[in-house]
């Protein structure tokens, strides 16, 4: 009897014994399982992918990226050119956006495109319009961001090259609006130095 009661006794310490080290395990896969878990809905659920102002910029950011094209109709935008819809999605991110750092990138962006397209067609019938525009949009990115000094070497020589243009209180070289930017307020294409 007192060896079955020593067996009996020697098992229970084992089984206690297992159970005082398992336990820790245990919680340790327990706590492995839910943070795999999180990690999973984070990632699906990415705060960053669901926000409309940084998809908006991304949108606009791809679709420069196409170049000189006509990109076809998309959801909410009609065939245009690709630099058109940078604008206007970078436009929209910039309307949009709580986060000053964002808003400065999407202004400086239209801004840059904006002038990068004056400038290309500088060939004496620059739409003035496009510059000045150009110029506000990089102000208002210096103003959101006074450190992004890309921005102020590209609204400087813009500033420049608007002096030639317009000279003080003389007559604007011209106002007229040529190519695809016709009419378009707002519009905004190219780049001088590349925001992204």
């Amino acid at each position: 009897m007192k060896t079955a009661m020593k067996k009996e006794n020697n098992l229970t310490s084992k089984m206690v014994s297992f159970v005082k080290k398992a336990w820790i395990s245990l919680l340790l896969i327990v706590v492995a399982v839910v943070m795999v878990g999180i990690g999973v809905y984070f990632n699906s659920h990415s705060y960053w992918a669901n926000k409309t102002d940084v998809s908006l910029f991304n949108a606009g950011m791809e679709a420069y990226s196409a170049g000189d094209q006509v990109l076809p109709t998309d959801g909410d935008r009609p065939e245009e050119q690709a630099v058109i819809r940078a604008v206007a999605y970078l436009q929209q991110a910039y309307s949009e956006t709580d986060d000053a750092n964002l808003g400065a990138l999407a202004q400086y962006n239209t801004g840059t495109i904006m002038g990068f397209e004056g400038l290309k067609i500088l060939d004496g019938s620059t739409p003035l319009f496009v510059i000045k525009e150009a110029i506000a949009k990089l102000a208002e990115a210096i103003r959101l961001d006074p450190n992004n000094e890309a921005a102020k070497y590209n609204l400087e020589l813009l500033e420049k090259v608007q002096s030639i243009l317009e000279p003080v209180g003389g007559i604007p070289v011209t106002e007229t609006a040529v190519g695809s930017l016709g009419g378009l307020s707002g519009y905004s294409s190219g780049v001088i130095y590349k925001g992204y």
